[in-house]
């Protein structure tokens, strides 16, 4: 944390840290971030509490908006935060659930045709590298729409696998791009 950066206050919302300060707060000495807010406001939050605060992620730090303290600004945009929050979980499950009731083209891999081609390739697979063929064949193979990326670095056989799986619908008739 650098002087002068934005930080965030669960229950505060946006303000400029400005330093750690010891002070006595009723007889007792303990150390504080020093927090300013809008209009000079400044709030001292113990040390104990660093979990409630976290860095800025805005657009441009330097021109942070500051929030007032005991405004309902950072309340508003809370709520308003957890509302979008709410609305795309609700969004992405339902889009999941027409995915589920939809039905996916099961297709059958020609064994006899697909294992000629596999073993033309020139290296052997890696162990991660036959679990995502095999489970990219079960997929094609399923009744259910498939649902699945591929990661790995460059160079680890991703493209391997989706020509296995482009080979597979191909031999089943379908169409496929590459």
């Amino acid at each position: 944390l650098t002087e002068g950066a934005p930080i965030v206050h669960e229950d505060h919302g946006v303000g400029r840290y400005r330093g750690l300060i010891a002070m006595d707060v009723g007889g007792m000495p303990g150390e504080f971030l020093e927090i300013e807010y809008a209009k000079g406001d400044r709030l001292y939050v113990p040390v104990a509490q660093l979990h409630l605060i976290s860095r800025y992620s805005g657009a441009s730090p330097e021109t942070a908006p500051l929030h007032s303290l005991g405004g309902e600004q950072w309340s508003k945009a809370k709520r308003k935060a957890a509302e979008k929050v709410r609305d795309v979980a609700a969004e992405l499950l339902e889009i999941q659930a027409r995915r589920q009731a939809r039905a996916g083209l099961a297709l059958q891999v020609d064994r006899a045709m697909y294992e000629p081609f596999a073993a033309g390739f020139p290296f052997e697979e890696t162990p991660d590298q036959l679990a995502a063929i095999d489970a990219t064949l079960r997929d094609l193979a399923s009744s259910q729409p498939m649902d699945r990326v591929v990661c790995g670095d460059v160079g680890f056989g991703k493209t391997e696998v989706a020509v296995r799986a482009a080979f597979a619908a191909a031999s089943a008739g379908k169409q496929v791009a590459v």
